[in-house]
């Protein structure tokens, strides 16, 4: 696949390169990259592990550098290298140090540096290329989507399986119990696919919720019922049928205008309903399945998996799965509603602060790290504990919502606070989270919002008009996007590192 425009080069380089801070970080990340490929080289003993790190590590280092720029296809090799990369961090390195395995050098580390390039390009991509491919996905949309589900699936289980068992063939473990619960090749395969395809059901779970949301984030604000009345055109009034009103599918089939008046139905509809269902897919592995690894304190289930952890249910999983989605829908509908420039009603924040500081004192399990305790064990979890850490994290979060009052950031006017110190999204997150989520998020807030001015260059400016020769300064689109979703953003980070947050902070 050919080059795209020489003055829209999809590369990481090319986001960062706008401030002297985004030039340092990406030789900064190069360097790690290097530094990675170097330990692994040097000090595993797995070869067949190396191998493939050393192979991502070099593929960070020439994007970062900005090999390749401009080529559509470095964002499907990104990713691809990404995923072996997962593939190698989840097979036991029975021989490989300690510090290699678990540092900053580890597997997981260069992952998230690709990751990190992976969304450089992909932000690149959506700037320099935005209305061709608005075009294309309104006229392949259903293919392309059907096309990449069936391949993710057959990639997940097929192709994973065999990487592992193949670095299991070719480098066996010294000790034997390490071999004890092994699946054969044919049963990973088949856990595999169960796996993808229960993964498949609750990401259309997550856009049908995503479809919902997009009703609140609408109606809420203007008082409008969000049951009694069903989904319609805002243009026409006419209502949308049952076939046309399928998550993200009807958008795609009705290349994106209403049927009845052919008006244009804005492109966040899908956007949301994708987000949301990514956003569950990604607490489904991360959360559910992993058997809890994600979660600080509570030591995770030893054995993991769709048939250990649905099939016979663990319900305290389930809960903690089902009550950070809550959470974390109800943090992205507010910001989405901030962003519209409407407040949040009074009577949906009091309902919503009530069941995140309720939920706890019915299961205390959903707060897993107590106020009393450090990351280790014992901990005990009692209604007393749950309410202690609920009203420590209220506090902590009205705190956090005031700072921009006690530092003097904004002015005192008219105009709605600042959506990243939203006080009902700080204070539902320390009610249903404690205290230490409060402090774990306002500091991944902190880096996200430093990680979008290093992409967004001040001095960047465009014209008023033909006429006029007055430049003006514009953040890209993308980037006003992502500091408006800062804190949701944060808030999904945190439940999926909550562990090593924990770790951090002891």
């Amino acid at each position: 696949m050919g080059p795209v425009h020489p003055h829209a080069p999809p590369c990481a380089t090319g986001l960062l390169s706008r401030t002297l801070p985004g030039e340092y970080l990406a030789m900064l990340l190069a360097v790690h990259a290097g530094f990675v490929a170097l330990a692994w080289g040097w000090y595993s003993p797995d070869v067949w592990m190396s191998l493939p790190l050393i192979a991502g590590a070099a593929w960070a280092i020439a994007r970062l550098v900005g090999f390749l720029s401009g080529w559509l296809v470095t964002p499907l090799i990104t990713l691809s290298v990404m995923g072996a990369t997962l593939v190698v961090d989840g097979v036991e390195a029975s021989d490989s140090p300690e510090w290699l395995v678990s540092g900053p050098f580890s597997a997981f580390a260069l992952a998230c540096i690709l990751g990190a390039v992976f969304t450089l390009e992909v932000i690149g991509l959506t700037e320099s290329r935005s209305r061709q491919f608005a075009s294309f996905v309104r006229r392949h949309g259903v293919r392309i989507l059907t096309y990449g589900i069936v391949a993710t699936i057959a990639i997940y289980t097929f192709a994973v399986p065999l990487v592992q068992e193949l670095i299991f063939t070719l480098n066996p473990p010294d000790h034997p119990h390490f071999a004890l619960d092994r699946l054969t090749l044919p049963q990973s395969m088949l856990f595999k696919f169960v796996e993808s395809f229960t993964g498949l059901m609750f990401l259309v779970v997550g856009m049908v919720v995503g479809s919902y949301l997009n009703v609140v984030i609408y109606r809420v604000p203007r008082g409008i019922s969000t049951l009694v009345k069903s989904s319609h055109c805002p243009g026409c009034g006419a209502d949308i049928v049952a076939r046309d009103n399928l998550p993200l599918v009807g958008w795609l089939r009705l290349n994106g205008r209403c049927r009845n008046c052919d008006t244009n139905i804005p492109v966040r509809y899908p956007i949301v309903e994708g987000v949301i269902g990514l956003a569950f897919l990604l607490l489904f592995f991360v959360e559910l399945i992993s058997g809890g690894a994600n979660l600080p304190v509570r030591r995770p289930n030893s054995y993991t998996g769709v048939q250990w952890i649905l099939f016979y249910t663990k319900w305290d999983l389930v809960g903690y799965y089902v009550y950070h989605c809550f959470l974390f829908c109800t943090l992205f509908a507010w910001a989405m509603i901030r962003r519209d420039g409407h407040r949040v009603p009074l009577k949906t924040f009091a309902v919503v602060f009530a069941i995140s500081m309720g939920a706890p004192l019915l299961l205390p399990d959903l707060l897993p790290w107590p106020f009393n305790t450090g990351a280790e064990f014992p901990v005990e979890y009692t209604v007393r504990n749950a309410a202690i850490s609920s009203a420590l994290g209220v506090l902590a979060g009205a705190a956090v919502s005031t700072l921009p009052e006690i530092l003097g950031w904004f002015r005192q006017d008219s105009r709605p606070p600042s959506p990243l110190f939203d006080r009902p999204s700080w204070l539902v997150i320390g009610a249903g989270l404690g205290w230490q989520a409060v402090v774990g998020v306002l500091a991944l807030l902190a880096i996200w919002i430093f990680a979008c001015a290093l992409v967004d260059s001040p001095g960047r400016t465009v014209q008023e008009g033909p006429q006029s020769n007055a430049p003006v300064n514009h953040p890209p689109p993308i980037v006003t996007e992502l500091r408006s979703m800062a804190l949701p953003a944060a808030l999904l980070i945190h439940l999926c590192l909550w562990r090593h947050v924990a770790e951090v902070f002891g």
